[in-house]
């Protein structure tokens, strides 16, 4: 045994962020930050309700997602968003909560919970904040070739005009990682090329100042052009050597 700390009575498990840094929640209303030493960072009172078999949820933007319960019934159960640092972010009532929340691609969460007069229930709480910047709008060539270099067009506006930065995933396991600062509604062009031959889903999203992350936007692009005949290489060193000459075979070909 590597340490042994008492926190409490918990059945959930705890969850682990990419810093090692341990979340859990426990029956005496106490939710955790402990450090891979076993050393308490910061508690939360969750009262009035106490955390049974809800393992929290972490999702990319940093916030912690766990629901409490009450086996009396008397209320005070909730759905509860924390900050990793262990400020609050939201609150919600909810109904008596034993599962575990789960966080879908475009954010919303999911919980079951059973209600006091009888039944139980799947929730989903969608985008709880309507400042989160717009999906980004995605301009470009829709289909090109592979090895060629095509240039997109990105777009977000931010409800408040804040500065947004720009998540790009290109559909082909590359991505570039929070682009920007650019002011509000601002047009950004990002370049990428692909390597081989599919239909490929562009997908972006935007985050302001405020870190508060917006919808995925998205465009599909198809590079079907998979030979390149070698005569090809002649043909483009011809063009790039005469750049006003041969437009039909330019168009024809697709050379830029």
């Amino acid at each position: 045994m590597i340490w042994c700390l008492q926190i409490g009575a918990s059945y959930a498990s705890p969850t682990i962020d990419l810093n090692g840094t341990l979340y859990i929640g426990v029956w005496e209303k106490k939710f955790y930050a402990i450090n891979p030493n076993g050393i308490i960072i910061w508690s939360f009172d969750t009262s009035p309700g106490k955390v049974w078999g809800s393992t929290a949820a972490l999702s990319d933007d940093g916030t912690l997602y766990f629901g409490t319960c009450d086996l009396e019934w008397s209320g005070g159960v909730e759905i509860i968003a924390l900050w990793i640092n262990g400020t609050v972010k939201w609150r919600r009532p909810l109904d008596t909560i034993f599962s575990s929340p789960a966080i879908g691609r475009n954010g919303t969460i999911y919980i079951g919970s059973r209600k006091s007069t009888g039944g139980y229930y799947l929730n989903a709480f969608g985008s709880l904040d309507p400042n989160v910047p717009r999906a980004p709008t995605i301009q470009g060539p829709p289909q090109g070739r592979i090895l060629k270099e095509y240039t997109y067009t990105f777009s977000s506006t931010d409800p408040l005009g804040k500065e947004v930065w720009y998540y790009i995933s290109w559909g082909d396991g590359t991505a570039q990682d929070w682009i920007g600062p650019y002011p509000s509604g601002e047009t950004v062009e990002v370049s990428h090329r692909w390597e081989f031959k599919e239909t490929f889903k562009i997908e972006a999203r935007a985050k302001n100042t405020d870190n508060l992350w917006g919808p995925w936007g998205e465009l599909e692009v198809t590079m079907p052009y998979s030979y390149e005949p070698p005569q090809f290489h002649f043909i483009e060193w011809l063009f790039e050597r005469f750049p006003n000459a041969f437009p039909i075979l330019r168009f024809l070909l697709d050379f830029d």
